[in-house]
């Protein structure tokens, strides 16, 4: 199984990939940077359990079409997403409307 992890800036998509990866022992896929290398990579190894975390719409296009493919989209509350912003950040320099 291939599970493709998307959210909104600051929601937590890392914290999902790491819990997959740590206590799941999926494997991390983020060596790969074309797109047909990820696909390729994936049909040749669809019995194992692989995360990636999808940056660009035509990926996800592209592997949607795979019976083996899940998409996990993230998303958390303004409040949760200004606080993991200064917890990455260590600054509070941007106002909520940047932010989000």
């Amino acid at each position: 199984m291939l599970i493709g992890v998307s959210g909104t800036k600051f929601c937590g998509c890392e914290d999902v990939i790491n819990m997959l990866v740590d206590h799941f022992h999926f494997e991390l896929l983020n060596h790969l940077d074309n797109p047909e290398e990820i696909l390729d990579y994936a049909t040749k190894n669809y019995t194992k359990n692989s995360v990636i975390f999808l940056e660009k719409l035509s990926l996800l296009e592209k592997l949607e079409k795979r019976p083996f493919f899940v998409h996990l989209s993230i998303d958390a509350p303004v409040t949760t997403r200004v606080a993991l912003y200064r917890k990455t950040t260590q600054a509070e320099s941007l106002s909520l409307e940047q932010i989000i």
